[in-house]
């Protein structure tokens, strides 16, 4: 068996990956299909986004997830768990993953998908995270045979989902139109010089163009920056060492910011969607925010990030 040094430190905001903005990442996969009506078993049923952690051989999480979807006009609240793991072919490469062959938490096993993203049991919503969680990785040529258990409290988010806001969607920026050189003169009174206002009536037309477009402009630009709605953060997020808000529709938009859990609050103007996708799907919207814990084992073939994440997922679309 290959040499292993654990560690229990917190891993600190330094050595995680910061990663703000559009962009896609991998996710475990959606554990089942609709039935043949085009209802599902549950009212709602996701995995958790895996977080982005640079130099990572495998990441693997133990989530307590909390969702909220409306039926109609009622809203419906769920609570579930997962096992989920990925193992990457390099450090820090998920976009191509590796078999650990047999891989299960608290006796739980998982079950690897045709990429190599493990998940728990799909009829399983239980598997005793409330306590420890005790992970059994077999492994093989590229990855080490280990266990470990990681002991704590839960992350959580004490924000109630009645608080989260219909209106809590992406809104896109204003574009900001190209403003002229100003001119020399751009406004004139009864003290004006004879010349100033011989220049100012010859070039009416191009001061006015400038005039409309600063102010355009100068609109736009206030309007980008401006905070559009606010979460918070501070007292509500709980044993964490960092939080990741996700924004994602179903058909390809994701937003996703991380912070620490000593910010006060997280803003999100027009501007915070620069460069996402042009356009959502309101129906298949849904907003997470993960309250993650961390911790590490370092190995001969890697480092192993272990997280306990309480991850709260709001549907915004009702279903009929």
């Amino acid at each position: 068996m290959k040499k292993i040094y654990y560690s229990v430190v917190v891993l600190t905001l330094l050595s995680i990956f910061f990663f703000t903005g559009c962009k896609k990442v991998n996710e475990g996969p959606f554990p089942s299909p609709p039935n043949a009506g085009g209802t599902y078993t549950d009212l709602a049923y996701t995995t958790p986004s895996f977080p982005t952690i640079a130099g990572a051989s495998g990441i693997l999480i133990a989530a307590q997830v909390h969702d909220q979807k409306t039926v109609i006009v009622t809203p419906f609240q769920n609570n579930y768990e997962y096992g989920m793991a990925e193992f990457a072919s390099s450090p820090g490469n998920f976009s191509s993953l590796i078999s650990a062959n047999s891989v299960s938490l608290n006796a739980n096993a998982l079950t690897a998908s045709n990429n190599n993203s493990y998940l728990s049991s799909t009829s399983n919503y239980t598997i005793g995270l409330s306590g420890s969680t005790s992970w059994q990785i077999q492994g093989n040529s590229s990855i080490p045979t280990f266990n470990y258990t990681l002991n704590g409290v839960y992350p959580s988010y004490a924000d109630s989902f009645q608080n989260w806001d219909n209106n809590w969607l992406p809104v896109y920026p204003r574009s900001l139109p190209i403003v002229p050189a100003q001119p020399t003169v751009t406004h004139i009174n009864d003290h004006s010089s004879h010349s100033d206002s011989t220049y100012y009536n010859q070039n009416l037309s191009t001061i006015n163009t400038f005039l409309s477009d600063s102010l355009q402009y100068a609109t736009n630009f206030s309007y980008n920056k401006a905070p559009q709605w606010t979460v918070p953060i501070r007292g509500y997020v709980f044993n964490a060492d960092s939080v990741y808000i996700i924004l994602k529709d179903g058909t390809g938009f994701f937003y996703q910011t991380k912070v620490a859990t000593t910010v006060d609050s997280v803003a999100f103007s027009p501007n915070t969607f620069t460069g996402c996708q042009s356009s959502y799907d309101v129906t298949s919207f849904i907003m997470q925010i993960n309250a993650i814990k961390y911790r590490d084992t370092v190995t001969s073939n890697g480092k192993y990030y272990f997280l306990k994440m309480g991850s709260y997922i709001k549907y915004y679309g009702a279903t009929h």
